[in-house]
Parts: structure tokens; C-alpha cells; sequence
């Protein structure tokens, strides 16, 4: 049996890292969990590449002489808008998301220069990548109606999307009901990415979510954060790492059981 910790999930790409290493070749199935607001077992992730834009125009005085200036946070403005425009037009689940980390110096200079940083996400990588021509196009209709130009780069590590093993997630979850967790679902199925789903598609493995708070605390929050540090939280966590471990010994020791997980691997 074999631990990895793994740093760097959110944008580092600490797992994309190991397998093209080879940390991976030789292993049977990989297991983690992450806590929630809800528990469940079967939940995918969304294949995400993080984008960077940045344009570049030409300074001027904003108020004496703004005609002879190329405006390159309008660039940044029409690419949000050209996104916003989109938006009706892409695939329930698909996110593209941004901010503004450059939009200039001074409000009397033209800005000459203005960056932003988007998260491009979907439930399939071919789709992910469809949207990342996209929006190369609302960039590139937004630098040829400003006069500025563009450069438009892929920043940090692409994140597959989760490919679930249910033979794996239906033994956890067994496990997991003797310590009186149960999967409670919420309606919605809104998904995060993580490189958990890179591992998922090299080899079989599962990324359960189990209930560490109240079903209306949001990840990534203060409230969730005191939640981790909780009596529940810690309660939560050492119920998971025990099925999570009892899943591993029955992947190694139960006859047909490894076949089984990696006959769904492979769609057989």
C-alpha cells in the first residue's frame, strides 16, 4: 500500500506532477476524499485550464489628448462582454469565470496596458477545450475592435475532468455506512475541478465527499474552515481514512476484486 501526499491541488497540479513522474505506474487504485457540506461518493470534477490575457495599447493623456491612446482595459472590458454575450450559448455545467488583475495605472492615462485571468471549466475535456477557442475568439474580436494587441496563454497546470470508479465508490461508501455516514446529495450537481481527475484517468480511483458541517456552509469559506477544526470535522475525517484504507485492503487482498474495478477502468 502506498501514501502519496500530494500538494498544490488548486492550481499547482501536485498529482499532474507525480504521474508524469511515473508515481503512478505501478499503482492499483488511487483513494482520497475531500470534505463537504454533503456527503458523496460518485461526484466527477470539471476539466478546467486556467487562461491569462494580457493587451497591450498605447499611453495618453486621458483628458487632453485620448484620441491618440489605444484603451487596452476596453480590450479587457469587450472580452468580458464578448463572454457575457456567450454565455447563453455554452453547455449547462460549463463555467468561464475571470477577474481583472490588471486595468491600469492612473484614470487621467490611457491605459496601455490590462490583463485578466479566467478559469475555463466543463464536464468534458473536448468541450473545455472547445470553450478555450472561444474565448481566444471574444480576445481576439475584443483586440481588433480596440486597436490593442493580444497574447493569450495558457497559465499554470489543465485538469482533467474525474472519471468516478463506482466498484470502488459503492465499496467505500459500505465501509463508510458503519460509522453512521450516510450520502445525502444536493439537488444541484455544480462540480470544482481538482488533478484528482488527472489521476482518475490514468488509473482507477474515487474522490468522495463527506459531510464535515451544515448543508448550507460553502466551501472555501471561513465558516468551513472552522468547521475542518471541528469535534465533526475530525470525526468525519478519521471515518473516511478508515474506509478509505478498508477499500485499499480489499483492492489487494479480495479475490477478483482489483479485475472487477479495472474491467470498469477500461469500459469493459
Amino acid at each position: 500500500m502506498l501514501f502519496l501526499g500530494t500538494p498544490a491541488e488548486e492550481g499547482g497540479g501536485g498529482k499532474v506532477l507525480m504521474i508524469d513522474a511515473g508515481l503512478f505506474d505501478e499503482v492499483d487504485a488511487a483513494l482520497m476524499f475531500h470534505p463537504e457540506g454533503h456527503t458523496m461518493i460518485g461526484r466527477g470534477s470539471l476539466a478546467i485550464t486556467e487562461v491569462k490575457i494580457e493587451f497591450h495599447g498605447k499611453p495618453s493623456h486621458a483628458s487632453g489628448s485620448p484620441e491618440k491612446g489605444i484603451n487596452a482595459l476596453d480590450a479587457v472590458i469587450q472580452t468580458f462582454n464578448g463572454i457575457n454575450a456567450l454565455r447563453q450559448h455554452i453547455k449547462d455545467g460549463a463555467r468561464i469565470h475571470g477577474i481583472i488583475s490588471h486595468g491600469g495605472v492612473k484614470p487621467n492615462i490611457v491605459p496601455e496596458y490590462a490583463a485578466a485571468e479566467f478559469y475555463v471549466r466543463a464536464p468534458e475535456n473536448a468541450y473545455r477545450d472547445e470553450l478555450l477557442d472561444k474565448l481566444r475568439h471574444c480576445a481576439e474580436g475584443a483586440a481588433l475592435a480596440t486597436g490593442a494587441t493580444m497574447e493569450f496563454g495558457v497559465v499554470g497546470h489543465a485538469y482533467k475532468a474525474m472519471k468516478p470508479n463506482k466498484t470502488l465508490g459503492e465499496r467505500f461508501l459500505k465501509h463508510l455506512e458503519r460509522s453512521g455516514i450516510l450520502p445525502n446529495p444536493p439537488q444541484d450537481h455544480s462540480m470544482g475541478s481538482t488533478d484528482m481527475g488527472d489521476v482518475s484517468q490514468a488509473v482507477p480511483g474515487i474522490h468522495p465527499y463527506v459531510q464535515i458541517c451544515a448543508e448550507d456552509v460553502a466551501g472555501h469559506s471561513r465558516p468551513f474552515a472552522v468547521a475542518s477544526d471541528s469535534e465533526r470535522g475530525y470525526a468525519a475525517m478519521l471515518a473516511a481514512a478508515e474506509a478509505l484504507a478498508l477499500t485499499a485492503v480489499d483492492v489487494l487482498a479480495e479475490p477478483g476484486f482489483s479485475d472487477r474495478v479495472w474491467e470498469e477502468f477500461k469500459g469493459g
